[in-house]
């Protein structure tokens, strides 16, 4: 599994565990009930954490669970078995508006600095493809050696992505992402980094995803958008992609998504927008 993978479920273990531990319950796998796992969720919710985060943490007990039983066979039924999933009211997506972006996009087309040229085609790149911010920060530019060479073709608008469990698939940009990106690649060759394998660069070195989120914030702070991080991007590309009639399986295919859950998520955020589009479209009264 992916680090990231790991990173999700592993907390859900220790912090079941440190439950058992403090209430002097038995922390033996063998042993664990029901109603120990009932307890923890409970813990969860009474501390106020977001409905979200509690059924995140039961998805990875029934996925840790289910591997004891399976894979390593060390338990012979899983105590995940009688326990019903958390209430989970699914909230919309946030989704910003056009007239933000635009907005956010004539700043960043102001500034003639590298960090500028560089930002613009950034979220351009962001917005065209719905990338995750590792994603971003993970393409690599080596024009000599077209295996490791992720920047494919920008005439085809084609750039090689790597997601979870370095997945691969290829994402496609529109002429103005490439005109954007093929800016910043010759501010790019003006700089000392420029020898390095990574497309996305700082002045000191390769631009990291918690330097992207960064970069991300501020810019739109300076535009009156608080709260903007690079995932937003994301959801607007989806829910876009949606709203002009695009097919949820190709958005799958698109955004690097195993489950159609995520997908059903933004499907309804764009549901209402299609809905009076569709309405708008038949004209009903005008039709009498």
């Amino acid at each position: 599994m992916s680090p990231k993978t790991l990173e999700a479920y592993i907390p859900a273990v220790l912090q079941l565990k440190a439950y058992l531990d403090r209430r002097h319950l038995p922390d033996d796998i063998a042993r664990i009930g029901r109603g120990h796992v009932e307890g923890y969720l409970a813990s969860l919710a009474a501390r106020g954490l977001k409905p979200g985060t509690v059924h995140t943490r039961y998805r990875s007990l029934v996925t840790f669970f289910t591997w004891l039983v399976d894979r390593a066979h060390a338990i012979e039924r899983s105590p995940m078995d009688d326990i019903d999933p958390p209430v989970l009211v699914e909230t919309p997506m946030p989704i910003l508006l056009k007239e933000q972006l635009n907005r956010l996009i004539d700043s960043l087309s102001k500034d003639t600095s590298f960090q500028g040229i560089r930002d613009q085609a950034l979220v351009l790149f962001m917005i065209d493809t719905g990338v995750r911010r590792s994603e971003v920060c993970s393409i690599r530019f080596t024009p000599k050696d077209a295996e490791t060479n992720d920047i494919i073709d920008l005439r085809q608008g084609l750039v090689r992505v790597f997601g979870k469990g370095r997945k691969q698939r290829i994402v496609h940009i529109g002429a103005r992402t490439a005109d954007a990106i093929a800016r910043y690649r010759r501010a790019r060759a003006k700089i000392i980094q420029s020898y390095r394998p990574e497309f996305w660069l700082t002045v000191k070195g390769p631009l990291l995803p918690n330097t992207l989120y960064q970069i991300v914030k501020n810019r739109g702070r300076a535009v009156g958008i608080e709260g903007l991080r690079p995932h937003l991007f994301r959801n607007y590309f989806a829910h876009a992609f949606l709203s002009a009639g695009g097919q949820e399986s190709d958005l799958m295919a698109l955004a690097g998504w195993e489950s159609a859950a995520m997908v059903r998520r933004y499907a309804k955020s764009a549901q209402q927008e299609r809905a009076i589009d569709s309405h708008r479209k038949l004209g009903i009264a005008d039709r009498l």
